[in-house]
């Protein structure tokens, strides 16, 4: 089943990208993750919240995107997934905050909820 899950989120992204399998990344999604971990390195609450919540609005989309699918993030807090995104960026200073936030949504796959 969780397989069925990953396969269904590949293939949603697919469908939304052009025919040359792109598509385009708008606001805070386009910063690297080496200003994410200045972010939090230097404790820039502004700049943190305004990244929490990119990536909340994309885990929101796939919630919305993903038949049979309540809540992506299963039981991790803000948090968590912060705290997630952080690390990812940490060991990927090349890659931005939407590599960074589709990796989560990966590991998120394996705790979906189906309801409420």
């Amino acid at each position: 089943m969780k397989i069925m899950y990953l396969l269904i989120l590949v293939n949603l992204s697919a469908m939304a990208m052009d025919k040359n399998s792109e598509f385009a990344v708008l606001g805070r999604g386009t910063i690297s993750c080496g200003s994410v971990i200045e972010a939090y390195d230097n404790k820039d609450e502004v700049s943190k919240l305004a990244i929490e919540e990119w990536s909340n609005g994309y885990l929101t989309a796939l919630n919305y995107s993903l038949s049979n699918t309540y809540d992506i993030t299963g039981n991790i807090d803000v948090g968590g997934r912060s705290q997630w995104v952080l690390k990812y960026c940490r060991n990927n200073p090349l890659k931005t905050l939407s590599n960074a936030s589709e990796g989560l949504a990966y590991e998120l796959n394996k705790k979906i909820k189906a309801s409420p």
